[in-house]
């Protein structure tokens, strides 16, 4: 696993960084963290698509008005835990939350809006969004552990534990 120190300080919310040394979380962590929040969107976003296409609605319009309403239901059921712990609900199964370079618990409009919103809007374009979707992932692999979504947005992803400490 990997460490980083950083100051903690926070210039850009009222919420105090959490510690100086932050512990990476893991790349499993992150998966099935994000395994989870995929399954509630798609619990939503399926149904959704369906009950458009059933009342007539053209098949990719349908796809794009689920995707768009499971995106609401995320961010409707995630806020509150994004705005007072970093948190959704797959990462706090898995222990772990987003956190800004600095260490500090971001406000969660600034997380969904640089941080899941462009990702989802991307990844709706045909084609070329799977293509996008892939290599934002795999820039995981890398030394710093970030997604593509965590260098445009500037945070990481840490383990819990080690921010309490």
């Amino acid at each position: 696993m990997s460490t980083i120190t950083s100051p903690a300080k926070n210039t850009a919310t009222s919420t105090p960084a959490m510690a100086t040394e932050t512990m990476l979380a893991g790349r499993g962590q992150r998966f099935l963290g994000a395994l989870i929040d995929g399954l509630m969107m798609l619990a939503i976003s399926i149904p959704a698509t369906m009950m458009f296409s059933i009342v007539g609605i053209p098949l990719l319009v349908s796809s794009l008005m689920g995707v768009a309403a499971g995106a609401v239901a995320f961010a409707a059921v995630n806020y509150k835990m994004l705005q007072s712990s970093g948190q959704t609900f797959g990462k706090r199964a898995m222990g772990i939350r987003i956190v800004a370079d600095d260490n500090s618990i971001l406000p969660a409009k600034t997380v969904l809006a640089k941080r899941y919103v462009p990702v989802w809007g991307v990844t709706a374009i045909p084609v070329v969004g799977g293509f996008i979707a892939l290599v934002n992932a795999l820039l995981i692999f890398g030394n710093a552990k970030q997604c593509g979504h965590d260098i445009i947005a500037g945070t990481k992803v840490v383990n819990v534990e080690s921010m309490t400490n």
